[in-house]
């Protein structure tokens, strides 16, 4: 019986320590990660198929779909690369409004607390076609802009984070020849996750 005494004490004194997160980690900043990568897949249609947010639309989801980072050593600042594509086919099967998006950039990001973080930054766009925003218009152009970026991020633990950028988009139109001015609300709410 002394000996499972005994044995009963080691053990829960070589797990005392086996926790969910242990202290040093629940002190670390989330935010705090080097050389990371991180896919953003834009999430918004399916959040409003399963959440109808006043019945808008599932498709209006904004130019990109999917986000790939790369943190540097310093881990404030990233390499990014932005990329979308909307093909809506009608009842006839004919597609109607195309829209492709490509963007290269970077970012700055700082943490506000634990678990808020924004970021900053600058885009070089490609558009083609139909913004895929509430409120745009059709449109066959295809536009070359570059603009700055603002985000919000939070984080729910060191590896998944929740994220909105709105960017201000000043380029040239290809086909049309004219100054473009586009506003990208957040519109697109991305869920991250960290490599």
């Amino acid at each position: 019986m002394r000996q499972y005494f005994i044995l009963s004490i080691c053990l829960l004194c070589g797990f005392a320590d086996v926790q969910a997160q242990s202290v040093r980690d629940s002190l670390r900043t989330p935010i705090a990660a080097r050389y990371r990568r991180v896919v953003g897949l834009n999430m918004t249609p399916l959040i409003t198929k399963l959440v109808p947010f006043n019945r808008s639309n599932p498709n209006e989801a904004g130019p990109f779909l999917l986000r790939f980072k790369h943190y540097g050593p310093r881990n404030k600042t990233a390499f990014r690369f932005s990329m979308g594509m909307h093909i809506s086919p009608d009842e006839n099967g004919e597609i109607n409004d195309p829209q492709f998006s490509v963007a290269i950039g970077w970012e700055k990001r700082r943490s506000i607390s634990k678990h808020w973080g924004y970021t900053r930054g600058f885009d070089f766009m490609f558009l083609a076609g139909d913004l895929n925003i509430p409120g745009s218009t059709n449109s066959d152009n295809a536009t070359l802009a570059i603009g700055p970026l603002w985000g919000m991020e939070y984080f729910f633990d060191q590896r998944m984070s929740l994220g909105v950028e709105a960017t201000l988009a000043v380029g040239v139109s290809l086909s049309q020849e004219t100054i473009v001015i586009d506003v990208l609300p957040p519109v697109g709410i991305f869920l991250n996750h960290y490599f």
